[in-house]
């Protein structure tokens, strides 16, 4: 774990999970939960579920619709449904850190995160801030 990893996670605030799910058995569940429970602003994303809640907050239909700018951008989205998600990002004001999280993994799409002034990442959010706070996965 790089220690700029470490860095932006403690210093964020406000997290987007992109491809958000209301199943309890998703690890983008269960990201939102551990940091909802650790005092952050979570903020579920995905379009086939706008509107419904998951863990309490609304879910929103793309990046484009968040309240105010994030720190971070967790993406739990396989490479071949990020597109779209990528392209948003790139319209948005703000540059938050982009976690491309395990199994969503996808070099094309970082480097055009990265061509765009985003800083990238690729790790799991919850695992970087358990590290931090001396928790165990």
């Amino acid at each position: 774990m790089s220690s700029k990893m470490e860095s932006v996670i403690s210093s964020a605030r406000r997290v987007a999970i992109v491809g958000a799910s209301a199943k309890e058995d998703r690890m983008s569940n269960r990201v939102h939960k551990y940091l909802k429970s650790k005092g952050f602003e979570v903020y579920p994303v995905n379009p086939s579920i706008k509107g419904e809640k998951v863990n309490g907050d609304v879910c929103l239909g793309d990046v484009s619709a968040l309240p105010e700018d994030v720190d971070v951008v967790a993406l739990f989205l396989s490479p071949a449904n990020q597109r779209e998600v990528i392209e948003s990002l790139g319209r948005t004001k703000g540059r938050p850190a982009v976690f491309f999280q395990p199994g969503a993994e996808n070099p094309e799409g970082e480097e055009a995160l990265r061509t765009l002034g985003f800083e990238v990442f690729e790790g799991c959010v919850m695992a970087v801030h358990r590290s931090l706070s001396g928790g165990t996965l």
